[in-house]
């Protein structure tokens, strides 16, 4: 096992030869692909760009080759960055969940894509497009998010599932219980019914709307015989919250400014059959927890809604920690970022769904590789830039500080030899055209796309 911080180029050496026992399969290729993506500079490119990073080593169809029929274990990846994570400054046995999109839609031969929502989509003018969606974990710690888990969601599956099965999975690795922070995408209900379903030893932290209603649990009253008993009592609108709150704290933040605390205890929200999880159960479960209203004089008389699936009148994460907790949360849309417009996570066109199953394990490789090497980027910096200490370099700057160093190491990848004749189209042969493969969309195939 080699260490949690890469500080040398032999640690950075043993770093790679450690995640790489998760390739199953072309295993050269994709860590020769792996570095490739760390040693390009300038714009994300295409496949055929990053195979003059190998020095000829391999060639374009080597590497297609190998994003093609090659494959990567995400649980043997999980075991191996775990660790990594849980040995970086800060980490308190807290996740970050999100999904991100990658629009596909002038693939028409390309299967397993769904409807899905994006930014680029939203300023085409479309509800949603074309692609597919992908659910990350990823470990919070004192430089940023150190990711964990990426993993295709299929379409058509439920996104709070899904979620769950990768926290079990995750959960599995830590010792103790762990905290996953979402944003108002989940339903923190639902969260909590699932993984009380699953007995996961796992709290969670969502934001909420600024719409929602949650009421109190009705308190048990001996005298009452008859009738159905009842299970909504005060109502907590958020528009307009008169009831009277159990915890109150303010304080002072460096960031925020004078920080204000609110919160109810005992609160819980309807669930509803639509909600995931609840078409086969009869009663709907109430699941308790802590809501909490931030006001914070930065943000001007606005106010952030969060919902605490634990308990915070036992030892744990007070109200302030939890907040703090929460404001690191968007270091996840920093990583996005990072993964797509630096390492070009969207700029390759997968000619199938495992092939961006591939690519994605390879981007999450040479992402976890550059939070490794940010203590060996500390001293790095251009003559323009300012001093920066090594949790305040971005990743973009530590990819270019070990750009020497993973130079080289694709100076010693090793190409096997090939032993047998290569595959490929004889004379005469003809392969015909590609099949189309119809977009999912909620009720079924789209008939438009289907006619094609």
């Amino acid at each position: 096992m080699c260490s949690s911080n890469v500080s040398d180029y032999q640690g950075l050496k043993a770093a790679v030869q450690n995640l790489s026992g998760a390739f199953e399969g072309r295993s050269g290729a994709l860590s020769a692909l792996t570095l490739a993506l760390l040693a390009h500079t300038g714009k994300p490119c295409c496949v055929s760009h990053l195979s003059l990073q190998t020095a000829g080593k391999y060639t374009h169809s080597g590497l297609l080759a190998g994003l093609e029929k090659g494959s990567i274990d995400t649980d043997v990846l999980l075991r191996k960055l775990y660790p990594l994570a849980a040995g970086q400054a800060g980490f308190k046995n807290v996740v970050i969940a999100d999904c991100t999109s990658w629009l596909r839609p002038e693939g028409h031969c390309v299967d397993q894509r769904g409807m899905v929502r994006d930014a680029k989509s939203a300023r085409r003018g479309l509800h949603a497009d074309a692609g597919w969606e992908f659910s990350l974990i990823g470990a919070e710690t004192a430089k940023g998010v150190f990711p964990l888990l990426c993993e295709r969601i299929e379409p058509g599956a439920d996104k709070h599932a899904f979620v769950i099965n990768q926290l079990e999975r995750v959960s599995s690795q830590a010792s103790g219980t762990l905290l996953s922070l979402h944003d108002a995408g989940y339903s923190a209900a639902n969260l909590a019914y699932l993984a009380g379903v699953r007995e996961l030893d796992v709290t969670f932290l969502v934001r909420l709307a600024k719409n929602q209603v949650f009421y109190k649990g009705t308190p048990a009253d001996p005298e009452v015989t008859r009738g159905r008993p009842r299970r909504h009592h005060e109502r907590l609108e958020f528009k307009n919250p008169q009831l009277e709150p159990d915890l109150h704290l303010e304080y002072e933040d460096l960031k925020l400014g004078q920080v204000s605390l609110r919160g109810w205890c005992g609160m819980h929200q309807k669930l509803r059959k639509q909600s995931s999880g609840m078409a086969e159960v009869g009663k709907y479960p109430i699941e308790s927890g802590t809501v909490v209203q931030v006001q914070a004089a930065k943000w001007q008389g606005r106010s952030m809604w969060l919902f605490y699936t634990g308990d915070v009148t036992v030892p744990g994460f007070s109200l302030g920690q939890l907040v703090a907790l929460y404001t690191q949360r968007f270091d996840i849309e920093h990583g996005f970022r990072f993964a797509k417009q630096t390492l070009g996570w969207t700029c390759y066109n997968a000619g199938s769904a495992a092939a961006a199953d591939t690519w994605t394990g390879v981007v999450i490789m040479a992402w976890a590789l550059t939070c490794l090497c940010r203590h060996l980027a500390s001293a790095f910096k251009l003559p323009w830039e300012k001093p920066l200490e090594g949790h305040s370099l971005t990743l973009g700057r530590i990819k270019r500080a070990i750009l020497g160093h993973v130079r080289k190491l694709l100076a010693l990848v090793v190409v096997p030899k090939i032993k047998t004749r290569p595959v490929g189209r004889t004379k005469g042969q003809c392969w015909g055209p590609k099949t189309r493969h119809p977009v999912h969309v909620a009720g079924g195939e789209n008939p438009r796309t289907a006619r094609r």
